[in-house]
């Protein structure tokens, strides 16, 4: 049974009390007894979280008997308090890039245990690290509306993206350093193969010729709605955002020619109770039934070769392809080492 809400360490024992002792299945036996509290997971909320928890969190309770709470809302200085106060809430929290890199810096994050993790067999093996493992990809990139924007009258490239006389119109962006830019440098010519280490300055330079034209800086919940209300003609924003609007029938689409792709993670916090259980649900999320489920329910990639080898045709043209030449994939050792120094520059090039 999962539950997504915010919870006081009281609440959080008393769900504790009134559950009682959980057995996980085997291969692996643990009384989860022992354990202070249920396994909690930590997700970032939304349409999102609602299909993590039933294609993964629902069948992994009813597989193994282990009790997971679910909440949303990773945040790393509550982490950090958590592991400072050794008074552990979360249990395994699903993770942007440069945050896990962020937090195993720190030491908050436990080793991840991959003899029940099974992270091979990966198309991105440099995703493994000690203290976290890339589970799944998603894609950045142009959203629009086809209906104000027939082919022919949007851009289908970040070279598009960035003729502002070719495709005239209001560009919408994220507030945020990784991923805009590189795609801002994309839009200049830089070649994805040829993006890193970025080019800081000229960066900031095509942000500077691009100003003029963004009319947003919409949070990443907000990419879609900026596109359906008006607000923008080109928004950066995801491949499954995108498809899931389209499902419910809203007119919008995604240029699949161009696509920057970003890892997602999963991390135990450092002095988890539930340290093998967690191990065992991370391991599930790697499991390739459960990529393909994932993939085929959302439009985000699985990691796993053999997952992505089993998708649908309709899935597939709903993923940017891996060896396409017009695919960036995100730099996290790039962004963990640089991130600090340049977000402050971006945050004030924002408000001048």
């Amino acid at each position: 049974m999962t539950e997504r809400q915010h919870f006081s360490r009281r609440r959080l024992l008393a769900r504790v009390a009134a559950a009682g002792a959980v057995t996980i299945a085997s291969p692996y036996v643990v009384t989860q007894s022992r354990a202070a509290r249920p396994l909690v997971w930590v997700s970032w909320g939304g349409h999102t979280q609602d299909v993590q928890e039933e294609v993964f969190i629902k069948p992994f309770i009813k597989e193994t008997g282990i009790q997971v709470v679910t909440t949303s809302g990773p945040d790393s200085a509550k982490i950090k308090a958590m592991v400072m106060a050794n008074n552990i809430e979360w249990d395994v929290v699903n993770l942007a890039g440069t945050f896990a890199m962020s937090l195993a810096e720190q030491g908050l994050l436990e080793p991840i245990d991959y003899n029940i993790v099974d992270a091979k067999d990966v198309i991105r093996p440099d995703w493994n690290y000690p203290n976290s493992v890339g589970w799944y990809y998603y894609s950045g990139g142009i959203g629009y509306d086809p209906k104000r924007h027939p082919d022919g009258h949007h851009p289908n490239t970040w070279v598009d993206f960035g003729d502002l006389a070719k495709f005239p119109g209001r560009r919408g962006l994220i507030p945020q350093p990784d991923e805009i830019f590189e795609a801002v440098l994309l839009s200049d010519g830089v070649a994805p193969k040829s993006l890193y280490p970025l080019d800081v300055e000229r960066a900031f330079k095509t942000l500077d010729r691009l100003k003029p034209s963004i009319a947003q800086w919409a949070t990443v919940a907000k990419t879609v709605d900026v596109i359906q209300t008006n607000e923008v003609d080109f928004q950066y924003t995801y491949s499954g955002r995108i498809e899931i609007a389209r499902s419910q029938g809203v007119s919008v689409a995604f240029a699949y020619d161009s696509c920057i792709n970003a890892p997602s993670f999963q991390g135990i916090v450092k002095g988890s109770p539930n340290r093998e259980a967690a191990n065992r649900l991370i391991g599930y999320f790697m499991r390739v039934d459960r990529q393909r489920a994932w993939a085929e329910a959302i439009g985000y990639g699985p990691v796993k070769k053999a997952a992505y080898d089993q998708l649908s045709e309709a899935t597939r043209r709903r993923l940017p392809s891996l060896d396409s030449e017009g695919t960036a994939w995100v730099s996290v050792d790039w962004w963990a080492n640089n991130r600090a120094k340049i977000e402050t520059r971006f945050k004030e090039w924002m408000l001048s």
